[in-house]
């Protein structure tokens, strides 16, 4: 019996947010530097649909990214600053927290 493929072809883009660049598909979560909206929609900068791949210049027109952020402020890991000098008894001891967007890209499609 011949193996049918049922797998749905994968669909990937590369979009730019906050200034860096960022691989995404369908259904992907990750984050990204803070930014203070709920949803947005860009257009990508390279686009594989299945065996075709569209490269823009500098954008693909035909395609759109919907993201819609899932939690807007998250703390990221505290960055350790340790600060010591022998004999005297000083040391400091700080650091700051970055803080992120979590998002997720919630299609990929084809614009009318």
């Amino acid at each position: 019996m011949p193996k049918t493929n049922t797998k749905k072809e994968e669909i990937f883009a590369i979009v730019k947010i906050g200034g860096k660049q960022y691989k995404v598909a369908e259904g992907n979560e990750f984050l990204v530097d803070f930014i203070n909206v709920q949803k947005i929609s860009l257009k990508p900068y390279l686009v594989v649909d299945g065996e075709k791949t569209f490269i823009g210049k500098p954008e693909v027109k035909e395609y759109n990214c919907d993201i819609e952020v899932v939690k807007s402020r998250v703390k990221g890991e505290k960055k350790m600053i340790f600060r010591y000098k022998p004999k005297t008894g000083y040391h400091s001891k700080k650091g700051p927290r970055a803080l992120y967007t979590l998002i997720k890209i919630n299609n990929i499609k084809k614009s009318k």
